[in-house]
């Protein structure tokens, strides 16, 4: 799964910023658990495009699972490599955030949440 997160607010004056994460669902020939990366990418005014990365925060890595469909801490815990009760912290997060809320053992993204 390959997760795109856009933001199209200027950084300063006429350059531009796009970033994403990035999620390796299946791990093939490496060997080890490879950590999802943020991508920036940030053009100037004179067009020269610099290209940054940074491991994604856990937050935003735990969005990316819910939004791919993943609903409850178990999955996401596996998904993402880490424990139920660090998943339950970052579902605690989330929903103090806004753009997340928990019903029974369901966690469900809220609509017109924030990015």
């Amino acid at each position: 799964m390959l997760k795109l997160d856009y933001s199209d607010e200027a950084k300063s004056g006429t350059s531009r910023m796009e970033k994403f994460v990035s999620i390796f669902t299946k791990e093939h020939n490496s060997g080890h658990e490879q950590m999802p990366p943020e991508w920036n990418f940030e053009s100037d005014s004179a067009g020269v495009v610099r290209v940054d990365y940074k491991p994604a925060d856990p937050l935003a890595v735990f969005r990316s699972w819910v939004e791919f469909g993943l609903s409850n801490a178990t999955a996401i815990a596996e998904a993402m490599d880490v424990s139920v009760g660090h998943v339950s912290k970052l579902a605690k997060r989330a929903v103090g955030a806004g753009w997340f809320k928990v019903q029974g053992r369901k966690y469900i993204l809220v609509s017109g949440m924030p990015a």
